[in-house]
């Protein structure tokens, strides 16, 4: 056996992928471990104000930010027995489909080199961050910022559209539209394609269980978190003694079985896509691309700007909620305990990559190893949040 360590380059934080491989190069074993410090956002959360704490938790990712503000805000209103108004739901919505669009945006970016030859590549690369840019300002109307959306709060949106900013959005959507056409057309010429990747067009994926809780927003009846398990990430391979001494990511099972989250299994579940290729993760993702702005286009259309944002009474008391969205990289859990000070006795986070980890690990094996670092991307996990 052969060991092989890659420093993993282009994907959301810092990784190291270990490998064991045969003398014909093909894969027994891999772990991927994640070498970023523990950020310990829940333990960061206790003692604290709600309040606080949605404008905290929003900083644990820099690519899913809006989402985690929205699961945040959702376990307090579960907590604290508070109606939303409708049109913040809307709002909400448009700042999740938005995020969600930014976020595979930039795994697009990142595909990039392992999907497209040389002298292609460049060029997508530039229409992918004028694609992402767009989707920035779009963000920035809506959610306040183009990243850590300060209009997400308890209660509701802290500010709604106006006729302007409707006028506004609607332009911009059209340009995100011409972009993103033009981006999927590109997938489908295969004359510009790298030859590993095509060769990862023929190779089924050893999908485990999936698991989604909606197409969007997701529903808390579709998951029971009392069957979710997080669990070292761990080895029996005494190879990887020295990976396993350094490295800071957990790993979530479901029903005591590792599962498959994100783009593919909430097209699967939800939209009757059938792809079972490694590269059909990545078809998945940039479907729900088009899905994500046909659903911007529909809010749009019904969201009134002389509309209530704001629940009108906020009491802050005891209690238990749990906050489930449909993140770009999968399902996303925020749980709170609160004193009757309403101050954090207990917070819990169950993020998309926890899960994903021990399939990505799966994936690799019995394959070659030169195709390894591009199968992780595929997946693509955000390392930031696996450590929080």
């Amino acid at each position: 056996m052969h060991k092989i360590i890659f420093p993993m380059t282009r994907i959301a934080g810092e990784a190291r992928l270990s490998l064991l491989t045969d003398s014909d190069g093909i894969v027994k074993d891999a772990f991927f471990g994640t070498t970023l410090p523990v950020r310990a956002f829940e333990s960061f959360a206790k003692g604290k104000n709600p309040h606080f704490v949605v404008e905290g938790v929003k900083r644990i990712c820099g690519v899913c930010h809006a989402v985690q503000g929205i699961a945040a805000a959702m376990a307090f209103e579960d907590a604290l027995e508070i109606s939303v108004p409708q049109e913040s739901l809307l709002l909400r919505e448009l700042c999740a489909v938005v995020n969600r669009l930014q976020s595979h945006t930039l795994v697009q970016i990142m595909l990039s080199d392992d999907i497209f030859v040389s002298d292609k590549s460049v060029a997508i690369k530039i229409r992918l961050f004028q694609l992402y840019n767009k989707l920035c300002d779009v963000m920035e109307i809506v959610g306040g910022a183009s990243t850590h959306s300060p209009y997400i709060t308890i209660g509701g949106m802290l500010k709604g559209l106006t006729p302007k900013s409707l006028d506004k959005l609607d332009l911009l959507v059209i340009s995100i539209g011409e972009l993103l056409e033009e981006y999927s057309a590109s997938l489908h010429s295969e004359e510009i394609m790298k030859e590993k990747y095509l060769k990862l067009k023929s190779v089924r994926a050893k999908t485990p269980s999936l698991l989604a809780t909606g197409i969007f927003s997701g529903e808390k009846e579709r998951i029971d978190i009392a069957l979710i398990d997080i669990v070292p990430n761990t080895s029996e391979k005494s190879a990887f003694k020295e990976e396993l001494n350094i490295s800071t990511g957990m790993a979530a099972l479901y029903e005591k079985q590792m599962v498959e989250v994100g783009p593919r299994a909430r097209m699967v579940l939800f939209k009757g896509f059938t792809g079972e290729g490694l590269t059909e993760l990545n078809e998945a993702r940039v479907q729900e691309m088009i899905l994500c702005l046909e659903r911007l286009r529909q809010i749009l259309k019904i969201v009134s700007p002389e509309s209530t944002f704001m629940t009108e009474k906020l009491i802050l008391k005891g209690g238990e909620g749990i906050g489930i969205y449909e993140a770009p990289r999968g399902v996303l859990i925020h749980s709170v305990k609160l004193g009757n000070n309403a101050r954090v006795m207990n917070y819990k986070i169950i993020l998309p990559t926890m899960f994903n980890v021990l399939a990505i690990q799966e994936a690799i094996k019995g394959l070659p190893s030169e195709l390894s670092q591009i199968i992780v991307r595929l997946y693509d996990p955000c390392i930031p949040c696996e450590v929080h």
